[in-house]
């Protein structure tokens, strides 16, 4: 039964079901249930915009396609338009060095759980291993046909996933550089790849509109996700694995149960593409970012949006904020963008 509250500007679009919190390793032998219904009710947004700009780290001269933090937080890794990656300490805001050696867009970067490497997905068609204390180059990855749109370490930083506009997914071997699988399957480029907590499964995103659950032992494909109405640019797991998060160029973000393989909520309210969504290491918060040029935070039990973070709202953007990226302990986030700055913002 479908319920109406007050609606502001913002909405969120619940799905009847709950999130099952079970152990990831039930994951596989899950993902075969049916799709559940969706039964969609309105809730109001909460909270207004507010500026808790830290500051801007300034010294790119183009677009920011990609930022992560490093496991222990201390250090923030960018890569850019620019064709290079810059290595910065969060605690001060200072570069410590430009990473360079792609000769191309650098659109995706990814820092290994172990704290030690850094991978870059690049516009050049190459993906890039770096040392994320020297900034020295350890190999670089070859084979795809076209630009590498999105990178992703496994927990145990062994295997590498990468995703192209040739529409492959492919698995790495981190170590030797050797290619361990093509996962084929998506009609259109693959712009979003991560693995589940338990590294046993992979997931893809792709401008055909759906999003597809392999088995990283055998490179089989599980399911397949439908539900975007436009192509899904952005995907991420939960750190329990029992939900994924995905973002889409329909403006929209969706949470998935993957145990029972439906949707569970849609959160609507940015403007724009929506192309990073990022978890709090407590599985709490999800963040995004949007062509629409601002940040979101949102509660993920309840689908409230918590904050909005930018200086104006550019309606139908495709430009704005390009990823987002969360601090371990969840205190801050950076954004970066069309600016070519990244913003620190403070989340306590």
């Amino acid at each position: 039964m479908q319920r109406r509250i007050a609606m502001g500007l913002m909405a969120v679009l619940p799905i009847s079901g709950q999130a099952c919190l079970a152990a990831p390793v039930l994951l596989l032998s899950a993902l075969n249930a049916q799709t559940g219904t969706a039964t969609p009710a309105i809730l109001e947004k909460v909270d207004a915009t507010t500026d808790k700009r830290i500051r801007s780290l300034e010294g790119h001269d183009k677009v920011i396609a990609a930022v992560a933090f490093s496991p222990d937080g201390k250090t923030l890794v960018s890569g850019s338009f620019d064709h290079q990656l810059k290595l910065w300490n969060v605690a001060t805001g200072r570069e410590v060095a430009t990473v360079a050696g792609h000769t191309f867009i650098v659109f995706a970067v990814a820092v290994s759980p172990d704290g030690r490497v850094v991978a870059s997905g690049s516009a050049d068609k190459t993906i890039r291993l770096w040392n994320l204390k020297s900034g020295k180059a350890i190999r670089t990855l070859s084979g795809n046909e076209g630009p590498v749109r999105s990178v992703a370490f496994s927990r145990d930083g062994k295997l590498l996933a990468s995703g192209s506009l040739d529409t492959t997914v492919r698995l790495w071997d981190t170590a030797s550089g050797r290619e361990i699988f093509i996962l084929r399957g998506h009609g259109a480029m693959v712009f979003a790849v991560a693995f589940s907590p338990d590294g046993k499964v992979l997931v893809s995103g792709s401008g055909d509109k759906t999003i597809k659950l392999w088995d990283v032992a055998s490179g089989r494909e599980i399911k397949t996700l439908g539900g975007h109405d436009n192509a899904v640019r952005a995907v991420a797991f939960s750190p329990d694995g029992a939900l994924l998060a995905s973002a889409s160029a329909d403006k929209t973000i969706k949470l998935w149960n993957l145990l029972e393989a439906h949707e569970i909520l849609t959160l609507a309210g940015h403007q724009g593409v929506v192309k990073s969504v990022a978890f709090s290491s407590n599985g709490t918060r999800l963040a995004s970012g949007s062509g629409d040029n601002t940040a979101r935070v949102w509660e993920v039990k309840s689908g409230r949006m918590l904050h909005i973070f930018g200086d104006s709202v550019n309606p139908e953007g495709d430009g704005g904020i390009y990823s987002v990226a969360l601090s371990p302990d969840g205190k801050l986030m950076a954004s970066g963008g069309t600016t070519g700055s990244i913003d620190l913002w403070r989340l306590d």
